[in-house]
């Protein structure tokens, strides 16, 4: 009398477990909300790519709040945004003159550049929906460094 409720068991517990299946096959495939890739490509004066460049991404309030800091500022501000205190990340370019950074929260934030031959530069970034960025810095020659290029070695 009751043999047809072991198979209607058995197959919605099946169901079930499949559906369980792809939901933690779709949680572990998207990506994380509010997260982006920022990629930097950092070019000299002459639109070369410059390998080797340090860059860095930092939130710009984390830069003013660290310069206020740095420089003895007064009375602290009653109500000051939660940011990072220093940089969100850091990293090199490569001979193609690029660098990306993976897993950044939304925000606007500065783009640093250093090269010791090619200059320095910055830029701004403003990730919202977690949409990847890109970003391309033009570097400036430092002042020096090209009469410093064009002098002949002491004894020469």
């Amino acid at each position: 009398m009751y043999k047809w409720i072991a198979p209607i068991v058995a197959v919605s517990l099946l169901v079930a477990l499949q559906i369980t299946a792809a939901r933690a096959q779709d949680a572990a495939t998207t990506a994380p909300a509010g997260k982006a890739t920022v990629s930097v490509t950092v070019l000299d004066s002459d639109s070369n790519p410059v390998s080797g460049a340090k860059v860095t991404l930092m939130p710009p309030k984390a830069r003013k709040k660290k310069a206020a800091a740095d420089a003895g500022a007064g009375a602290a501000d009653p109500t000051p945004a939660p940011t990072p205190a220093g940089p969100t990340a850091t990293g090199a370019t490569d001979s193609d003159g690029k660098v990306s950074f993976p897993g950044i929260a939304d925000g606007r934030y500065q783009v640093q550049v250093r090269s010791k031959t090619a200059g320095a530069g910055r830029a701004t970034v403003t990730i919202a929906d977690g949409q990847d960025q890109s970003v391309s810095v033009t570097l400036k020659p430092r002042a020096g460094a090209a009469a410093a290029a064009t002098q002949p070695a002491a004894g020469q």
